[in-house]
Parts: structure tokens; C-alpha cells; sequence
């Protein structure tokens, strides 16, 4: 993939320029605007990101593009001079393989999953939906800093930097490190998805994946690390690492994923849910996964495991406490190190008994 642009571009200072060189300065907005009509979200593939606006609908309600798309708008009008859009811009990072000119003319190679664009494709989404309506002045500049020749450790912490104007979670930090196990899948019919913004393929694309949901990075870190009790942006800060995980786990802890969620879907009414907050379950459903990876053998359904975890162990400890137990419970890793233990030893027993059934 190669991304052609016009513009004036300089080596910044560099001393190991055998690692890789940086280049700045500004290109015409309308060239990447070109290189997104022709490559599209592949373009992106090396951003922490995937938050591309589907639709002119969404580039309007989202406060960022919908200023982005009103400033070109006056710019194309004659309300606002093109250097406005330079000036009011944070730029664009470009991370490639190589780096050549010919007549002026750019051509920036994309060979690798983490290389392209790594900060500001809302600005070129924006104005690629402009460009439908509009033509985009050939005047209107971006800022642009173009990597050359990175590794790519350099160019992913280079991407992270980057995209810190806005809030970044661990989760997007560390999104990247998902490719090889997402190019995997995939070859199996399997959607991974893995980005911020990720949009969910149709039901009729296959299986879907989404470790985007709610709490699924906490559960990621129950299975691997086997720590339930650190949740949110910590679980990555404090052990979890992509490199621990195999396409295989990964479908088997999906797979758990579904049967946890639906038998607390469908037997939470069975308890007395005014003794703990049932409205933040995830906090118990970690420690289950925990247990799943530690102690499950398949000798009984999953289903039948969830329930002795949470019937045998789990509930009774909540009723216990006597009084209200709120998640902060599962929180502590004392706690969960006493109800995983105590999961062990009803596992066991449950075993014995069904050993002495079957010899009656």
C-alpha cells in the first residue's frame, strides 16, 4: 500500500538515522483524503484507535468531526482563509516502511500492520466525507510528521504518544499487540474485535469476537493471569500481556464468557439480591473465570460448575458478611484467594460424592 501527497517535508535531527528517520512539515489535505478513498480503513491499521465515522450522520453528531467538517465548510465558502485549517490543527503522524520523492511528489510505502496512519483520521475521515459534497481546496495544508523505517516497537509507542490529547485506556494502548491473533481468527471465520470504535460486523458475517465489551478485559486477566481481584486499566499495568494468549484459550474462555453471563442471566432470581450489588456482577463472574481456568476438568457441565461456585461458595460468603456486600468485596485479593480455595475444596467434594453414586 503507498500513500502519494504534495508538500515540503525536512529530516528532523537524528542521531542513530540507521533506526529510523523522522521527517516534518506539511502535505495537502486533499492527497490524504485520496489515499483514504483508495486504501480505506486499511489505512489505519497501525492507529491504537478505530473510531472512523460510518456516516455523514455521525460526523455531524460527534463534536470533534462536526468542527472539522463546519471549518472546511467556511474555508470552501470564502469565510475562512485555508491557513486557518493549518493553524488550528494538531497534524497528522504517518508511520512507513520508506520514504521516496519523484517531481515533487511524495510516496510514503505502507508495508506492515502496525505502519499508516497513527493520529489524525478523524480529521481525514471528516474531510473525506466533506469531499463528497465539496471539492477540497488544494491551499487547505495539514501539519505531518512521517516516520521512516521504524522498528516496530518505536513506531506503536510513537503511535501512543500521539493519540494522548484524548483520553487513552490501556485497552487501546496495548490494542495493536491483537494482530497476529486477530489475522488467526480470522482465518478460522472469526472476527476479532479488538480497536476503541471497533465496528461489529453484520450476524451474517460469522462468529464475532468482541473483547471490546464490557468488562472482558478483566475477564482476559481472570483467565491468563489469574488475578480476579485487579480490574479496569490495571489489569494490563499490572500483569496482562497479549503474549500470554493462544487463539485456542482465547475461543475457550469466549465460550465460558457465554455460558457465565447466561446463567446469571436466568438464575440471579433465585437469590436474594439486596445482600450484594447484582447490578455490577462482573466483579463474581471474575473470580468464577479464574476458577474455570484453575480447577475445571470437564467431568460436569459448565453450567453445573458456575452453579457450585456461586451456590456452594460464592452466595454463602455474601450471606456471611451480614450485611450488604458491595463489589469493593471482590476487589480484595484476600477475599477472592479465600473463595477461590474454598471453590477447590467444593469441587472436590462434589467429585467424592459422584464417585459414591456411581459405585451405590
Amino acid at each position: 500500500m503507498k500513500i502519494k501527497f504534495m508538500g515540503a517535508l525536512h529530516a528532523s535531527p537524528n542521531k542513530n538515522p540507521e533506526k529510523g528517520i523522522t521527517y516534518t512539515g506539511h502535505l495537502k489535505l486533499a492527497d490524504l483524503v485520496s489515499a483514504h478513498k483508495n486504501h480505506g480503513k486499511d489505512l489505519y491499521r497501525g492507529n491504537v484507535r478505530e473510531t472512523l465515522a460510518s456516516t455523514y450522520a455521525q460526523i455531524k453528531k460527534n463534536k470533534v468531526t462536526d468542527g472539522i467538517y463546519r471549518t472546511l465548510e467556511k474555508i470552501n465558502s470564502g469565510e475562512l482563509d485555508p491557513i486557518v485549517f493549518f493553524n488550528g490543527h494538531q497534524g497528522c503522524l504517518i508511520m512507513c516502511e520508506s520514504l521516496s520523492i519523484s517531481d515533487g511528489e511524495y510516496v510514503a510505502e505502507i508495508k506492515h500492520d502496525y505502519q499508516g496512519i497513527g493520529n489524525g483520521q478523524q480529521s481525514v475521515n471528516a474531510a473525506y466525507f466533506f469531499s463528497n459534497r465539496n471539492e477540497i481546496s488544494d491551499d487547505i495544508i495539514i501539519q505531518a510528521k512521517v516516520m521512516v523505517g521504524y522498528s516496530k516497537k518505536d513506531f506503536q509507542e510513537s503511535c501512543n504518544r500521539n493519540n494522548t490529547s484524548n483520553r487513552i485506556s490501556q485497552k487501546s494502548v496495548i490494542s495493536n499487540d491483537w494482530t497476529d491473533i486477530s489475522n488467526e481468527l480470522k482465518s478460522m471465520g472469526i472476527t476479532l474485535i479488538y480497536k476503541t470504535g471497533g465496528v461489529k460486523p453484520k450476524r451474517s458475517a460469522g462468529r464475532i469476537i468482541n473483547i471490546q465489551e464490557k468488562n472482558y478485559y478483566n475477564f482476559l486477566n481472570a483467565y491468563f493471569v489469574k488475578t480476579p481481584w485487579i480490574t479496569g486499566d490495571e489489569t494490563i499495568r499490572q500483569g496482562f500481556s497479549v503474549d500470554s494468549v493462544t487463539v485456542s484459550e482465547l475461543i475457550k474462555l469466549d465460550n465460558f464468557k457465554t455460558q457465565l453471563v447466561n446463567w446469571f442471566d436466568n438464575n440471579l432470581k433465585n437469590y436474594d439480591t439486596d445482600l450484594f450489588d447484582y447490578k455490577r456482577i462482573g466483579y463474581i463472574q471474575n473470580s468464577i473465570v479464574t476458577a474455570f481456568k484453575q480447577y475445571y476438568d470437564g467431568n460436569l457441565s459448565e453450567s453445573d460448575f458456575i452453579k457450585i461456585c456461586f451456590d456452594k461458595t460464592i452466595y454463602p460468603a455474601i450471606k456471611r458478611e451480614g450485611r450488604r456486600v458491595d463489589c469493593s468485596y471482590f476487589t480484595n485479593e484476600t477475599n477472592v484467594k479465600n473463595i477461590l480455595d474454598n471453590i477447590e475444596s467444593k469441587l472436590t467434594i462434589y467429585k467424592m460424592e459422584q464417585k459414591q453414586l456411581q459405585t451405590v
